[in-house]
């Protein structure tokens, strides 16, 4: 807990579903403030990898609570809303685009040229990815008919259902969870969504003591470390696909 407090000033927070529009979300330098009671909290804004995110954090004697939500309202979230994600846990979701027309003449690649053509029920027409993918050589993109891999929670195991337009998918889809909602039972660590580090797409929601993501780790990448199952700082450049 103690090497988590320096860093907790540096950690930036994004933002995703349906929130509560009575905490407001700053942005700008961090502040510290001490209370009468001996209680102190920290509220900051911090950008990494190009993306600019809110949180706050606060501890008091009896412990601490953090939120590393990605929002906390939806005016965090520039074209798109604030929606919770993970039992508390809040991202930012962006309007999934759909395909209404294919180019002339057709690419033989594309599926479908709209929703029209897809006969799966639930099917919408999109450019791929669906899902966010770490790969080597990017896939050509064509359109295809794409349907939800989930519908609630306890469809994916291990896992929560996230919504379309947040960690990078264009359909309903299962992320790996180890922790639900905004603080870790027991330990007091917040739990947050953690990045691949090769590709800044979503490893999975976990108690996070040392990173969640590359800008956290100076001169190196932040991993999960499968046999402990916490993300954590290592030197030098991640094994990336070819």
């Amino acid at each position: 807990m103690k090497r988590f407090l320096p860093l907790l000033l540096g950690f930036s927070c994004i933002s995703l579903l349906a929130c509560d529009d009575a905490t407001d979300g700053t942005g700008g330098a961090g502040t510290a403030s001490t209370t009468a009671s001996g209680s102190t909290s920290v509220t900051g804004s911090t950008t990494g990898n190009g993306s600019t995110s809110t949180g706050s954090a606060s501890s008091t004697s009896s412990g601490m609570t953090v939120d590393l939500s990605e929002c906390q309202t939806s005016d965090d979230c520039p074209g798109g809303v604030c929606v919770d994600v993970n039992n508390g846990f809040k991202m930012c979701a962006t309007p999934v685009e759909e395909v209404t027309m294919c180019s002339t003449p057709k690419d033989p690649s594309d599926e479908c040229c709209s929703n029209a053509d897809c006969v799966m029920p639930g099917a919408k027409c999109v450019r791929t990815p669906v899902v966010a993918v770490c790969s080597g050589v990017p896939p050509l993109e064509h359109n295809t008919c794409a349907v939800d891999q989930c519908a609630i929670n306890s469809d994916c195991q291990g896992g929560i259902c996230a919504p379309p337009g947040t960690v990078g998918n264009k359909v309903r889809t299962c992320v790996a969870a180890q922790c639900t909602g905004t603080s870790c039972a027991g330990s007091g660590l917040p739990c947050a969504l953690v990045r691949e580090p090769c590709c800044n797409t979503p490893a999975g929601f976990y108690c996070i003591d040392t990173c969640k993501q590359n800008s956290d780790c100076m001169d190196g990448y932040c991993e999960v470390n499968q046999q402990t199952m916490t993300p954590e700082c290592k030197a030098g450049s991640p094994p990336c696909p070819a």
